[in-house]
């Protein structure tokens, strides 16, 4: 179910450009790799303190709960979703001391901050001190004031006790439904069983979201209290409110030309690559149901958050230049960080429609950087891979229920057969192989498809350039296989 920004979980830089990134060539991901215990002990130390203050009902279950989520942000380290030690790092944490040193009630040794890999425009508050900033977010903020108010906002949920307390109401309306006398008897149904508990429970889950979006209005009120206590100005928070509207649609408006990236001497475009295909009696279109959308909000209409805090600044509600920290070519250049990044996390999270389609809307801008070629190369093989393994739906998106210039990449993904995309993979990369044979993710990429071609004298030469060039590089291993 898709998050809105904002939201909080029951559980869940390095050198700027202008010292050297040139986005038209080359792009390097973020370092993401924890080297540092102190973090660690910290949130022992947090869970220790946490595990003492459940009320006596349900405390068993809740202290699962404050484990397990503490256990999660471990794992979350181990696995390198979040950055460590890059300027986007040092950057966010300036804004957040700024605003700890404005607000001195909170307890700054508590709160942990974490720019997250994660691609959805998103902010959340753990609860115990953990706040986590999606790099999808940062990519749609326009400027330092408005990353500030989304912190006071976290932090609003957190010295509220938000997530915690709706741990409680959730573990005690849990236990009250296993002693339900309907819970019993679907419990001894033959059949539809799990059917008959998902709408049971379903009535749970909607009263907890209207817990949730009486939290939301509260957060925006303490956390424009935190905020109007700094420098940052208070029209860009009611700025930052008006975003959220725009946040369900992509950043960069229109379809890639997939037929200028995919139409190749040895092997012309088709047409029917993008021709939508019929489904039974009706085409394939996207059906929202609205209705359920607005249902499953989790915060209230940004227009009515617009008002609200506007009757709560009122006269300071000033020019939004007139105190905003604007500095353009930071914020920009985090931006572009960020753009980059959130290809690098659909990568890794195995979403490889969606890293061809943010790779390809990134080449419209940067025709010759070697990384988002690359990218484009790894997806394709990669989604070949899963095609031929019968489990392309695993890897790629549904059509149905896309925003437009989506669905016609997922679209072309869809129309093709399991020849075809290894041609227009190999094509593809055999294109522009001279130019970016220094590429260690473009070399794998080629030589993956090479071999997938049936072409082994190529395979081989790729595999000798790669091993002079990156001796000891991240894909040795499959190359000594």
């Amino acid at each position: 179910m898709k998050q809105g920004l904002l939201c909080f979980l029951y559980f869940s830089i390095l050198p700027f450009v202008a010292a050297g990134q040139s986005w038209q060539t080359e792009y390097t991901p973020l370092n993401s790799i924890y080297r540092d215990t102190d973090l660690l002990k910290k949130l022992d130390h947090k869970l220790e303190k946490d595990l003492g203050t459940p009320p006596a009902s349900n405390r068993e279950f809740i202290r699962e709960i404050y484990t397990d989520r503490v256990e999660t942000i471990k794992e979350n380290i181990e696995n390198e979703h979040y950055l460590f030690d890059t300027s986007i790092n040092n950057y966010l944490d300036q804004i957040l001391q700024e605003i700890l040193i404005a607000n001195p009630e909170l307890p700054k040794s508590e709160i942990n901050l974490f720019v997250s890999r994660y691609p959805s425009p998103n902010a959340s508050c753990l609860g115990e001190g953990s706040i986590v900033f999606n790099i999808g977010l940062i990519r749609r903020l326009e400027n330092e004031d408005q990353i500030a108010f989304v912190l006071c906002h976290e932090l609003a949920h957190y010295m509220g006790h938000h997530v915690n307390n709706n741990i409680e109401k959730t573990g005690n309306s849990l236990a009250s439904l296993e002693d339900n006398a309907k819970i019993k008897k679907i419990k001894k149904s033959k059949y539809n069983r799990q059917a008959q508990l998902e709408q049971l429970l379903s009535g749970l889950v909607y009263n907890n979201r209207l817990h949730s979006r009486m939290d939301e209005s509260s957060a925006d009120s303490l956390g424009m209290n935190f905020y109007l206590k700094t420098d940052y100005a208070p029209q860009e928070a009611l700025n930052c409110i008006l975003l959220l509207d725009q946040l369900d649609t992509d950043k960069y408006v229109g379809t890639p030309d997939i037929k200028k990236w995919f139409n190749f001497k040895e092997y012309p475009f088709k047409d029917r690559w993008l021709q939508e295909r019929k489904v039974g009696l009706s085409k394939m279109k996207v059906n929202r149901d609205q209705a359920l959308v607005d249902t499953l909000k989790t915060h209230p209409d940004c227009k009515i958050r617009y008002g609200l805090l506007s009757l709560q600044i009122k006269d300071q509600a000033i020019s939004p230049t007139s105190k905003a920290k604007i500095d353009n070519e930071t914020i920009d250049n985090i931006k572009s960080y960020a753009d980059f990044e959130m290809i690098e996390s659909y990568f890794r999270i195995e979403n490889y429609g969606r890293c061809l389609f943010h790779a390809l809307q990134l080449l419209e801008i940067y025709p010759e950087n070697s990384y988002l070629r690359s990218k484009v190369g790894l997806s394709l093989v990669a989604i070949y891979e899963a095609q031929k393994n019968h489990q392309l739906n695993s890897y790629v998106d549904p059509i149905k229920n896309q925003q437009e210039d989506y669905k016609k990449v997922l679209l072309f993904i869809h129309n093709l057969r399991l020849s075809e995309i290894k041609k227009i993979a190999y094509y593809f990369l055999n294109r522009s192989a001279s130019e970016f044979n220094q590429n260690e993710d473009y070399l794998f990429a080629y030589w993956q498809i090479t071999k997938a071609m049936s072409l082994p004298e190529k395979a081989d030469e790729i595999k000798k350039k790669y091993s002079k060039v990156f001796p000891k590089g991240k894909y040795a291993d499959y190359f000594s296989e």
